[in-house]
């Protein structure tokens, strides 16, 4: 399944209209319907962000809203939380993560 048909099956799970989910994701018409003309996908950045409208991860996009794809329930709550963050704040996030994990490294 291409990424745009399963934009569209999205929204229709949820009987939203593009212009919804524009709205709700903070993302331009132009955007959205561009990709759609030209039948392209949306960029890393906007499917980020419609997946955040939607209430999922990228992860779960990509594998399947039904299934965890194995990820425990505390696992599933941090990627919820890492979907909605801007590039600096997850590079942030990624930086903290490399401190704690390097520290318990040298134990």
């Amino acid at each position: 399944m291409t990424i745009l048909k399963k934009i569209a099956e999205l929204n229709a799970e949820r009987n939203w209209s593009t212009y919804e989910l524009c709205k709700r994701a903070d993302v331009s018409q132009g955007t959205l319907y561009s990709c759609i003309r030209r039948n392209s996908s949306p960029s890393n950045y906007i499917l980020d962000k419609l997946c955040a409208a939607y209430g999922i991860t990228l992860f779960q996009f990509y594998n399947g809203l039904d299934k965890n794809g194995g990820l425990t329930d505390e696992q599933q709550r941090i990627l919820t939380k890492w979907s909605v963050l801007e590039y600096d704040e997850k590079s942030a996030v990624e930086n903290l993560i490399d401190v704690f994990t390097a520290h318990k490294q040298q134990k």
